[in-house]
């Protein structure tokens, strides 16, 4: 089965890729494969990859500033989705759209099922409902909403990591405790996905959340008592509650958005504990996720070979062309190893290199690859230095180049200015 994913360069859409069961085909797009927003980009990626299934995980999340850019905001957010759903039905493909609490607007006190009265209550809730409407108008029977609410990852831009940042370079934060909700897991978003996608009977709107209740200040709290343990904070840091009014912001919140997920759980899916998925979050994101060029090479091998004996919570993808030095057998004692993954491939090809930066979420790149036939130098010097060096020199550069373009644009990319 032939999936295609759209803003994995986002959390929930990463969340899908990492976690996609080997059997499918998977086509994961970011915004600098296809605009959503482009009708003609959309219709073209489609009828290319002609997919069973397309997940929508792209979207305008900067609620923010969404008040000062509703038209870019409606574009993202209501025409793409609608894009999506008329080439979705020109292909005969299934689609998954996730959508958000915010189109509620907080005035319940008990959850929201999934269809009660949606009052968004501002331009980002507003643009989220317009493209829900949108996706069951073109495509009725084949077609997935899911609503979820207060997402986090252990990277990117949102309240996980902004919490941490904080407590770490001030010690303290004040953090608004009126607003009520289910802090929610990417992951846990992404596998509720995949159980829908193995699921075609299921269609129109449900909702998905980790299980439990509560406030941003409860969440910030077991952030800070949850990272204290795991060494990621100081246990002195402190979190203090605060009214809405105290923390003000261009767009209103709802005050109360915990979602019914009974469509669903009726189904067999099982949720978790929203402060026993933090936990595993935060496990995670203590994790190093290293790129080892040359990594099947002399040296580069002893390095996976201690690093993962020293580090084995780290991620290492190893990527080495195999010519000359490169011996894969000299990480047969390794292979099957959970946290490596090895790619056979060269430095200078620069989008595999970009797509192993944005896939593995690389945070570091250790670089041993190089051109190395030491050998034949010493027996033929002229004939190497003049049929090889130039070529071999610019291929290093150009690979070294490479790297560091990708790693200027995986860092870029942590701050977008549109989530996807």
């Amino acid at each position: 089965m032939k999936i295609l994913v759209t803003g994995v360069g986002g959390q929930v859409g990463h969340a899908v890729v990492s976690g996609a069961p080997a059997h499918v085909e998977l086509v994961a797009c970011t915004r600098a494969d296809v605009d959503i927003a482009d009708e003609r980009a959309v219709s073209g990626c489609v009828r290319l990859h002609k997919p069973a299934v397309i997940v929508n995980a792209a979207a305008y999340t900067a609620v923010d500033r969404a008040e000062t850019e509703p038209e870019l905001a409606r574009r993202i957010n209501a025409d793409g989705p609608l894009y999506l759903a008329q080439a979705a039905g020109e292909v005969g493909a299934r689609l998954v759209h996730i959508s958000t609490d915010f189109v509620f607007d907080g005035t319940s006190s008990v959850p929201y099922r999934p269809d009660a009265a949606a009052r968004p209550l501002n331009v980002y809730g507003v643009t989220k409902k317009a493209g829900e409407d949108a996706v069951l108008g073109a495509l009725p029977e084949h077609s997935v909403i899911l609503r979820t609410a207060w997402v986090y990852a252990a990277s990117g831009r949102n309240f996980l990591g902004t919490m941490l940042r904080h407590l770490r370079s001030t010690g303290a934060v004040r953090v608004v405790a009126d607003q009520i909700g289910t802090p929610t897991a990417a992951r846990s978003v992404a596998e509720a996905i995949w159980q829908i996608i193995e699921k075609p009977a299921i269609s129109g709107r449900h909702h998905w959340t980790d299980a439990g209740v509560a406030s941003w200040y409860d969440l910030a709290v077991a952030i800070a008592e949850e990272a204290a343990q795991l060494g990621l904070l100081s246990a002195s840091a402190t979190v203090t509650p605060i009214a809405t009014e105290e923390y003000p912001s261009a767009a209103r919140r709802p005050a109360y958005s915990v979602l019914d997920t009974r469509s669903l759980t009726s189904l067999g899916f099982l949720p978790v504990h929203w402060r026993t998925r933090l936990r595993s979050v935060l496990e995670r994101s203590s994790m190093r996720r290293l790129l080892v060029t040359g990594g099947a090479g002399f040296i580069g091998a002893n390095f996976v070979h201690y690093w993962l004996k020293e580090h084995s919570a780290d991620r290492l993808v190893v990527l080495d062309a195999l010519t000359y030095a490169g011996n894969l057998a000299s990480l047969d004692a390794v292979r099957a190893h959970p946290a490596l993954r090895f790619v056979q491939g060269n430095i200078c090809d620069t989008p595999l290199i970009e797509q192993l930066l944005r896939e593995e979420r690389i945070d570091t790149i250790v670089h041993f690859a190089a051109e190395s036939h030491v050998d034949r130098s010493i027996q033929t010097p002229d004939v190497f230095y003049r049929n090889e060096h130039r070529r071999h020199s610019l291929d290093a550069q150009s690979g070294a180049q490479g790297l560091a373009r990708g790693a200027r644009a995986r860092w870029t990319s942590l701050s977008p200015r549109l989530d996807g």
